[in-house]
């Protein structure tokens, strides 16, 4: 999965993320964007660990049944 890939953003968020890229010392919009990306999808995988563990306390607990 090599290769470049583009994503389209509306100008007054294009402007606003290169500005915040800058102030946060991003030397560039692309490398804001996939630090971005990443800390989302990590908190979104952490989040899926939560409701599994959650899930399966509950299921412990006897209060799902399978």
């Amino acid at each position: 999965m090599f290769g470049k890939y583009y994503v389209s953003l509306n100008r007054d968020l294009y402007i606003k993320a290169k500005e915040y890229a800058s102030r946060l010392g991003y030397s560039s919009l692309k490398e804001f964007v996939e630090h971005i990306i990443n800390k989302e999808i990590e908190k979104a995988e952490k989040s899926d660990d939560i409701n599994d563990d959650t899930i399966n306390r509950l299921k412990g607990l006897g209060y799902i049944s399978e």
